[in-house]
Protein backbone atom coordinates (compact mmCIF):
# COMPACT_ATOMS: atom_id res chain seq x y z
CA UNK A 1 0.00 0.00 0.00
CA UNK A 2 2.75 2.10 0.69
CA UNK A 3 5.59 1.30 -1.55
CA UNK A 4 3.91 1.52 -4.51
CA UNK A 5 2.67 4.80 -4.92
CA UNK A 6 6.18 6.18 -3.63
CA UNK A 7 7.74 4.39 -5.84
CA UNK A 8 5.27 6.05 -8.96
CA UNK A 9 6.56 9.09 -7.85
CA UNK A 10 10.17 8.60 -7.69
CA UNK A 11 9.64 6.94 -11.40
CA UNK A 12 7.15 10.16 -13.14
CA UNK A 13 10.05 12.25 -11.52
CA UNK A 14 12.58 9.56 -13.46
CA UNK A 15 10.90 9.89 -16.80
CA UNK A 16 10.52 13.60 -16.43
CA UNK A 17 14.51 14.12 -16.30
CA UNK A 18 15.09 11.15 -18.59
CA UNK A 19 12.68 13.25 -21.16
CA UNK A 20 14.72 16.55 -20.44
CA UNK A 21 17.68 14.66 -20.93
CA UNK A 22 16.71 13.51 -24.57
CA UNK A 23 15.86 9.98 -24.16
CA UNK A 24 12.20 11.27 -24.69
CA UNK A 25 11.95 8.66 -27.59
CA UNK A 26 13.23 5.82 -25.45
CA UNK A 27 10.50 6.78 -22.82
CA UNK A 28 7.62 6.33 -25.67
CA UNK A 29 8.56 3.30 -26.81
CA UNK A 30 8.53 1.79 -22.85
CA UNK A 31 5.38 3.39 -22.35
CA UNK A 32 3.77 2.28 -25.70
CA UNK A 33 4.90 -1.33 -24.74
CA UNK A 34 3.26 -0.94 -21.50
CA UNK A 35 -0.04 0.59 -23.08
CA UNK A 36 0.13 -2.54 -25.38
CA UNK A 37 0.41 -4.64 -22.44
CA UNK A 38 -2.39 -3.09 -20.50
CA UNK A 39 -4.52 -3.38 -23.97
CA UNK A 40 -3.81 -7.14 -24.39
CA UNK A 41 -5.39 -7.39 -21.10
CA UNK A 42 -7.96 -5.48 -21.83
CA UNK A 43 -8.93 -7.24 -25.03
CA UNK A 44 -8.80 -10.81 -23.18
CA UNK A 45 -11.33 -9.28 -20.47
CA UNK A 46 -13.96 -7.51 -22.86
CA UNK A 47 -13.76 -10.38 -24.95
CA UNK A 48 -14.99 -13.00 -22.07
CA UNK A 49 -16.96 -11.06 -20.96
CA UNK A 50 -18.68 -10.37 -24.27
CA UNK A 51 -18.90 -6.35 -23.78
CA UNK A 52 -18.29 -3.76 -25.97
CA UNK A 53 -15.20 -3.67 -28.16
CA UNK A 54 -15.12 0.68 -28.23
CA UNK A 55 -13.99 0.14 -24.34
CA UNK A 56 -10.31 -1.00 -25.91
CA UNK A 57 -10.18 2.44 -26.37
CA UNK A 58 -9.74 3.55 -22.67
CA UNK A 59 -7.12 0.99 -21.67
CA UNK A 60 -4.10 3.16 -22.55
CA UNK A 61 -5.70 5.69 -19.39
CA UNK A 62 -4.97 3.39 -17.19
CA UNK A 63 -0.62 3.66 -17.87
CA UNK A 64 -0.99 7.23 -18.63
CA UNK A 65 -3.78 8.11 -16.06
CA UNK A 66 -5.75 6.66 -13.62
CA UNK A 67 -2.60 4.66 -12.14
CA UNK A 68 -1.15 8.40 -11.28
CA UNK A 69 -4.63 9.02 -9.89
CA UNK A 70 -4.93 6.12 -7.66
CA UNK A 71 -1.43 6.50 -6.25
CA UNK A 72 -1.68 10.08 -5.63
CA UNK A 73 -5.06 9.40 -3.25
CA UNK A 74 -3.27 7.01 -1.94
CA UNK A 75 -0.82 9.05 -0.71
CA UNK A 76 -2.55 11.73 0.14
CA UNK A 77 -4.40 9.34 2.41
CA UNK A 78 -1.47 8.21 4.03
CA UNK A 79 -0.41 12.11 4.66
CA UNK A 80 -3.71 12.45 6.13
CA UNK A 81 -3.29 9.24 8.55
CA UNK A 82 0.08 10.42 9.71
CA UNK A 83 -0.54 14.08 10.45
CA UNK A 84 -3.63 12.62 12.39
CA UNK A 85 -5.99 14.41 10.71
CA UNK A 86 -9.48 14.50 12.12
CA UNK A 87 -11.96 12.95 9.18
CA UNK A 88 -15.60 13.62 9.25
CA UNK A 89 -18.53 12.47 7.59
CA UNK A 90 -19.89 15.16 4.93
CA UNK A 91 -23.57 17.07 5.59
CA UNK A 92 -26.10 16.45 2.83
CA UNK A 93 -29.06 19.27 2.64
CA UNK A 94 -32.53 17.78 1.47
CA UNK A 95 -33.85 19.81 -1.39
CA UNK A 96 -37.85 20.08 -1.86
CA UNK A 97 -41.04 19.74 0.37
CA UNK A 98 -40.25 18.04 3.84
CA UNK A 99 -43.36 15.94 3.28
CA UNK A 100 -44.08 13.64 0.45
CA UNK A 101 -47.52 11.91 -0.20
CA UNK A 102 -46.98 8.31 -1.28
CA UNK A 103 -48.98 7.42 -4.34
CA UNK A 104 -49.02 3.58 -2.97
CA UNK A 105 -52.78 2.99 -2.65
CA UNK A 106 -53.53 0.47 -0.03
CA UNK A 107 -55.99 -2.36 -0.80
CA UNK A 108 -56.84 -5.01 1.35
CA UNK A 109 -55.85 -8.19 -1.06
CA UNK A 110 -58.87 -10.86 1.07
CA UNK A 111 -62.27 -10.88 -0.04
CA UNK A 112 -64.96 -11.46 2.45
Amino acid sequence: MIFVPLVSVVSLITLLLAVLMGYGLQVLVVMATFMLIQATYSFLAIMMDDEDWKLIVFSPLFVAGYKELRNFIKIKSLYDILARKEMKWGTLTRVGTPETKSTIKVTSSIRH
